[in-house]
């Protein structure tokens, strides 16, 4: 056994060898890992994440709502930093508490999960050029 602290909540896995696959209890289901592909997937996703991040920045998106700008940003603050252990911003503060309340709404999800939505959320908003860029990582 082995413990793994995922922010909040610690989860006991078990490891076992098989070969040269490597299986993966995790809380009532297994999930197969061939060597070092599942690491690369790992780093290609977070690549990936990367780069819409820095499209997202670079783009002119003036044109979308509000909600989609606090979608992108609590996708974007739960993909990198995980779940929201700030405390609330003051009533007055209107932008700091709705983006720190749309962050807190992504609480529970897990940083992989967030990473990939906001992947998604980017190639729904970026130009067709841009999304070329993405597509080919």
């Amino acid at each position: 056994f082995f413990f793994f602290n995922d922010t909040a909540t610690t989860e006991i896995y078990t490891e076992q060898i098989v070969g040269s696959v490597r299986c993966v209890q995790e809380t009532g289901y297994q999930r197969r890992v061939h060597g070092e592909k599942f690491l690369q997937k790992e780093v290609k996703m977070e690549s990936k994440f990367q780069l819409a991040a820095q499209l997202i920045r670079e783009s002119n998106l003036g044109s979308i709502s509000d909600q989609q700008k606090l979608d992108i940003y609590s996708l974007y603050k739960q993909g990198t930093e995980g779940d929201n252990t700030t405390s609330k911003p003051g009533m007055l503060d209107f932008k700091g508490k709705a983006k720190w309340e749309a962050w807190n709404k992504q609480k529970g999800k897990s940083k992989e999960q967030a990473q990939e939505e906001y992947i998604d959320l980017a190639l729904s908003l970026l130009p067709a050029e841009e999304v070329k860029k993405l597509e080919a990582q």
